[in-house]
């Protein structure tokens, strides 16, 4: 797909027995379609380096394997979802160099100490981190 100018085909969300799933340094534009939420099994999930410029869809915290998550260098815009709180295997979520805003949800904090990497400089986000990540 590289240098497509196009959308996430949502169809990607049928291979479902995928491990990672990797569409970085790109053109691809839009959104994330819901559909990938379908890779449960996907425990490498990266977009980093496109032109996508929706919000971070809800769907994300139904990816239960996963353990990395890279977004960053988008134009995502919003605020990171508290559905990223219930993926229990997430050690890293890189969403800077974006324009999300608002604080980063205290539902981030239930991952524990399994989450050893948080980066979201670059972007408009409440400065202090929510105390549920600080127990």
């Amino acid at each position: 797909i590289r240098d497509s100018s196009s959308p996430v085909p949502s169809e990607l969300g049928l291979l479902t027995n995928a491990q990672a799933f990797a569409l970085y340094s790109n053109v691809l534009t839009s959104t994330i379609p819901s559909e990938l939420a379908r890779l449960t099994n996907v425990k490498f999930f990266a977009l980093f380096n496109n032109s996508l410029d929706s919000s971070l869809p809800t769907e994300l915290g139904r990816l239960t394997n996963v353990a990395t998550i890279l977004l960053y260098s988008n134009d995502f815009v919003g605020s990171i979802p508290s559905e990223i709180g219930h993926l229990r295997s997430l050690g890293i979520f890189d969403a800077s160099n974006n324009s999300l805003s608002e604080a980063i949800p205290s539902e981030i904090g239930a991952i524990g100490t399994a989450l050893n990497t948080l980066i979201h400089s670059d972007n408009s986000l409440s400065s202090t981190l929510p105390s549920s990540m600080c127990d």
